[in-house]
């Protein structure tokens, strides 16, 4: 069984900000692969969804304790469904990263977000496939990190903010089908394209 699990903060208000960009990508991945509207039920602090998909057991969720306890969500859903540490992505916003990029990673340290240290120190291991997504520094060095991950793409970034989930797409399909390591060496380069 994979768990495939988004971060991001509950409550509406947060919908599209680049804080939730994991949130975003669960949900567009849903909607877009498994043709069915977003019918999670509640489970271990969590908003989860139980499919299959390439004959593969899967659990999407979204933990629903708020972003810096993300980790207690996580640790609820590997004890109660029996998941593998090696069955695990966790799929989170980077501010080191450009907007709209992403890197397939394992293993590597926090880098200061607060829900995947809070991930690290529940599961007390850094251990877990990770796919991150790049929503780059404010451009105005005046503005506070904690304010600007809280803001919503603007309307200028939606256009690519579409095709950025529709390549995401293709990577979890990928990841699904064939685990961390193919995935990151065919998708970490950026040479993948949509066409």
């Amino acid at each position: 069984m994979l768990l495939i699990a988004g971060l991001g903060n509950p409550s509406t208000e947060y919908n599209l900000t680049r804080h939730n960009l994991g949130f975003t990508a669960i949900d567009y991945f849903i909607e877009d692969n498994l043709k069915m509207p977003l019918k999670f039920q509640n489970k271990c602090k969590a908003h989860i969804l139980k499919t299959n998909l390439n004959n593969k057991s899967i659990i999407f969720a979204k933990p629903q304790t708020y972003m810096n306890l993300s980790g207690e969500s996580i640790k609820a859903l590997i004890n109660y469904y029996k998941i593998d540490i090696e069955n695990i992505l966790i799929i989170q916003d980077d501010l080191d990263l450009n907007l709209l990029s992403f890197k397939y990673q394992k293993d590597r340290g926090h880098a200061g977000h607060n829900g995947i240290k809070n991930i690290h120190e529940e599961l007390n291991t850094s251990n877990y496939s990770r796919l991150k997504l790049g929503i780059g520094r404010p451009e105005n060095p005046n503005v506070e990190i904690s304010n600007f991950v809280l803001e919503k793409f603007s309307k200028k970034e939606l256009p690519d903010l579409e095709n950025f989930l529709k390549l995401i797409n293709k990577s979890l399909v990928n990841f699904i089908k064939d685990g961390f390591s193919k995935t990151a060496n065919k998708f970490n380069n950026g040479s993948v394209n949509l066409s």
